[in-house]
């Protein structure tokens, strides 16, 4: 690949990147890239890092330090496995992390390289082995009292983009200083260990699937958390529900069902998980009537009364009220 044409600060930082990359798709759309000559766009993508901050990490997909890809993801896998160990010395290995990720695409391989960072340096790794949404992983960490847990996801953003959210041991996202120590981790390992290969992952026995038991007891909270008596409050209130092209839809159904509500009236063109997000480029909540323009169809078209929509990841909640679903009401969990 012709470097030349680049500042010299700049094609060392290239150089670099195509040193420690491993992945062939990424490695071929920079080819791509440097045959265009574009200088600027090459500086968005190698000059300088992603800043890693309390919300983690997010950016689109592409090649270079300061997007989202294998090697940005081992690095900063490495960063935190290292700052983690600094606190919480062996004490990480028994009580582990835990992992999830969203339906976007490379999510769960962003996941499992994660795992593998962890996983080779002997600390138990609780893998929830399925699209889930964000709050089981914080769910997750205090039920398996883990010393912290990542969320592979870009929430809300478009689909070109993912993310890497990070919570502590007590379940919440980091805060500082947390963050800018993580962000001195990383820069202080970039050097990627060899943990590309993540097909034997789930052949370790300290990798773990939680989902299921996760699952028993998030229900089981759930359940607690009803008002007494509710079963026997019978409603005609019909709910429309759209989890945005997201990974809501199986974890909402399975609440109404706890509670003996009806069924939500799902918006079945959003109803499963797609990277692509075909009918709402902007999947969140908050954009208001713009964004819920199917779910609004689909509830006039079933006489309800109340909209609730998901982002992707299952974070934030929007309540939209008739008459004209104008009145939204955001709730956020991160």
């Amino acid at each position: 690949m012709d470097t030349t044409f680049l500042p010299e600060y700049l094609e060392l930082m290239v150089k670099n990147w195509l040193l420690w990359n491993q992945s062939q798709q990424y490695a071929a759309e920079l080819a791509e890239i440097l045959l265009q000559k574009n200088v600027d766009k090459i500086k968005n993508m190698f000059d300088g890092r992603l800043s890693f901050g309390t919300a983690g990490l997010r950016a689109a997909m592409s090649p270079g330090f300061k997007r989202m890809n294998d090697l940005v993801v081992v690095q900063s896998a490495q960063g935190l496995l290292y700052y983690m160990l600094s606190v919480f010395g062996d004490s990480l290995k028994t009580s582990g992390i835990i992992i999830g990720y969203d339906g976007r695409y490379n999510s769960r391989r962003f996941a499992e390289l994660t795992s593998q960072v962890f996983l080779k340096h002997s600390v138990k790794v609780y893998l929830i082995n399925e699209v889930c949404p964000t709050p089981f992983v914080a769910f997750g960490i205090k039920l398996y009292k883990c010393c912290g847990g990542v969320m592979v996801t870009a929430s809300h953003n478009p689909k070109e983009d993912n993310g890497y959210k990070v919570f502590w041991k007590n379940g919440a996202q980091i805060i500082s200083p947390v963050d800018k120590n993580i962000e001195k981790s990383i820069v202080e390992h970039l050097e990627p260990e060899d943990v590309w290969n993540t097909e034997d992952i789930y052949n370790n026995n300290l990798l773990i699937n939680p989902l299921i038991d996760l699952q028993k007891h998030y229900n089981c909270f759930i359940d607690k958390m009803l008002f007494p008596n509710l079963d026997k409050k019978k409603t005609n209130i019909i709910f429309t529900y759209t989890p945005m092209h997201g990974v809501g839809y199986p974890y909402i159904k399975n609440v109404f069902e706890i509670a003996k509500f009806n069924p939500v009236v799902v918006v079945e063109q959003q109803k499963d998980p797609n990277p692509e997000f075909p009918t709402v480029p902007f999947p969140n909540p908050e954009e208001g009537q713009s964004a819920l323009k199917l779910a609004i169809e689909t509830a006039e078209n079933n006489c309800s009364r109340i909209i609730l929509a998901n982002d992707p990841d299952a974070d934030r909640l929007a309540v939209a009220e008739h008459p004209y679903y104008k009145y939204i009401i955001i709730v956020r969990y991160s």
